[in-house]
């Protein structure tokens, strides 16, 4: 089998050669040198382990961000299965909300036995909460480094915008999941509110202040300001089909996330920050 495989890679790389004799000549000295062949697959294994393994670590420090990540870590769960009902998890809230969810399902979509999803979580409310937290945890985390704290102001602000972008786009099943939460009629939220959006937000305000203080924002209120700087960027993926439909384009493409982007970064040059010399 690897002989095979070693035959299509040697003409693979022959065809980046100009000229047939070129082509033949490499194609050639390639099957003269399986050794040189198998380092190569040696060292793409080895790269594709390591790419895995850091993706695996970067699971698991944000599930150790959750009470219950931790006791699944702790109780040595099977980290793939679990990962596989996490995602499921999440696409199937993000459709139907926890009170539509059923585990059932999420075990359809996740591939495993609808008796694994019970054996990891103690019911739905968990597995809901669970993958809201390890969701949030992983923006907060980002928005409290040592480096963003040590920014200025106006470099901090640039950055939650920079970040809340790319959670996004990495999450893009958040902006539902939290629209669902917010239309529940029982108290949505509520451990969310407390542990994660309260601290986040005061400490956005606490940001617009200080800038203001230093000179380098206008005098606007912060509560207001924060809720805008959030507000145009979860707005904007929240209205999901019907923006597309608007605008007659994919809001989730790439480019046009970029411009969204940059947008609300030259909103807030012109609206909030202030320019050396200029008063508020």
């Amino acid at each position: 089998m690897w002989v095979l495989r070693f035959e299509h890679f040697a003409k693979a790389v022959a065809e980046a050669y100009n000229t047939a004799q070129q082509k033949l000549l490499c194609y050639l000295t390639l099957l003269l040198d399986v050794d040189c062949y198998l380092d190569y697959i040696f060292a793409a294994g080895k790269m594709a382990s390591k790419s895995k393994s850091k993706a695996q670590t970067d699971l698991v420090r944000h599930w150790e961000l959750s009470p219950i990540g931790r006791r699944i870590l702790r109780e040595g769960r099977q980290f793939s299965t679990v990962r596989r009902i996490v995602v499921a998890a999440r696409k199937v809230f993000a459709q139907k909300g926890l009170a539509g969810a059923r585990m059932d399902e999420i075990a359809r979509v996740a591939g495993v036995n609808k008796a694994l999803p019970y054996y990891y979580f103690r019911d739905k409310e968990e597995l809901h909460r669970f993958v809201l937290e390890t969701m949030i945890a992983q923006i907060s985390g980002q928005m409290e480094s040592p480096v963003v704290r040590a920014m200025e102001p106006r470099e901090r602000v640039r950055a939650l915008v920079n970040l809340t972008f790319d959670f996004v786009m990495r999450n893009p099943a958040y902006p539902r999941l939290i629209q669902r939460e917010m239309m529940a009629t029982r108290r949505p939220l509520h451990w969310m509110v407390v542990a994660h959006h309260r601290p986040l937000h005061q400490r956005a305000v606490k940001t617009i202040r200080e800038g203001i203080a230093r000179g380098q924002f206008r005098a606007v209120d912060p509560d207001q300001m924060v809720f805008t700087i959030f507000g145009m960027i979860m707005y904007y993926f929240a209205t999901g089909q019907l923006a597309s439909q608007i605008w007659n384009r994919d809001i989730w493409n790439p480019k046009n996330v970029e411009q969204r982007r940059v947008a609300v970064l030259d909103f807030l040059e012109h609206g909030l920050f202030l320019r050396a010399g200029s008063k508020a």
